[in-house]
């Protein structure tokens, strides 16, 4: 007899390893009807949530930008202008860019005028308020 014991826990009482595995089945226990069927049903269920997976496509942020409230109307005098020249890191004049000019007021900051570059990169802002800006 192998193993050297007789009557311990892998004792089969004589037979030798094919006889044992024949009457005991490949695993040593054999899985009841019911939790075959359970683990079936859990199994296509992982499958079928796992497949329904998908990766999302790019979400593009929408304009997310806060716009500043215009210059109070109690404020008239606007005689300020400024000349604003748009140009990218080679020197060349920037189109179409957008220029935004606020004015502090009341240590609040209040859209006092906004434009957008010509085709020399250049803009006018007129009718500002006097202060900063």
């Amino acid at each position: 007899m192998r193993g050297g014991t007789t009557g311990g826990p892998f004792h089969d009482g004589g037979a030798s390893g094919r006889e044992a595995r024949g009457r005991r089945g490949r695993y040593r226990r054999r899985v009841p009807r019911k939790e075959r069927i359970l683990l079936v049903i859990a199994v296509v269920v992982s499958l079928t949530w796992v497949g329904t997976l998908r990766d999302s496509g790019p979400k593009f942020v929408t304009s997310a930008r806060i716009e500043p409230p215009p210059v109070p109307s109690s404020i008239t005098d606007r005689p300020g202008q400024v000349l604003v020249l748009v140009e990218d890191e080679t020197e060349a004049p920037v189109s179409g860019a957008s220029v935004r000019v606020l004015s502090m007021q009341d240590d609040r900051a209040y859209l006092a005028g906004a434009a957008r570059t010509d085709a020399t990169g250049q803009v006018t802002v007129k009718s500002l308020p006097e202060g900063e800006a």
